[in-house]
């Protein structure tokens, strides 16, 4: 029987960048406005993110930049799901129907966060500094920072492929 070595190496890491942005906007105007200046070209995938266990579903724009070998995926960190709700008013014959809106985050330590950027493929930090720049320089976008994976807990929730 043949012996086969495997090292380590040979297994080389995910290397990506995950950049938190603040902003009112709805998700198809991010990415029509991150298109147009940073020049890329997501399109709304076909599926949402399904996150079963939460009941909720997160909005995708994807693109894969073939000539720098980089994958782009926008994604939503807030789901917005109404769920009904029965309010009695103290006798069977007068319940109310109501329904309650629930918030789900798919990256609960960032709530205040609207959309997360996952970049796969950038290896540089002045990259990443000039496409954080960039992306301050939209006039819609309130703020945008990179978020620290080693500090997220559900750091399993944004991965989409």
């Amino acid at each position: 029987m043949k012996v086969h070595k495997l090292n380590l190496e040979d297994f080389e890491e995910d290397l990506y960048t995950l950049l938190a942005i603040h902003t009112g906007l709805e998700e198809y105007k991010l990415a029509y406005n991150l298109n147009r200046f940073l020049n890329l070209h997501l399109s709304r995938s076909k599926k949402d993110l399904d996150l079963n266990y939460l009941h909720a579903s997160f909005a995708i724009y994807e693109w894969k930049d073939v000539k720098h070998d980089r994958n782009w995926t926008l994604i939503a960190n807030k789901c917005l799901r109404e769920v009904p709700r029965t309010v009695s008013s103290g006798t069977l014959l007068f319940d109310e129907n109501h329904t309650e809106t629930i918030t789900t985050y798919l990256v609960p330590e960032q709530k205040k966060t609207n959309y997360i950027l996952k970049i796969e493929g950038i290896e540089e930090d002045s990259v990443e500094m000039k496409l954080l720049r960039s992306i301050q320089q939209i006039p819609e976008i309130q703020t945008c920072y990179t978020i620290e994976t080693e500090k997220l807990k559900s750091i399993k929730n944004l991965i989409t492929s």
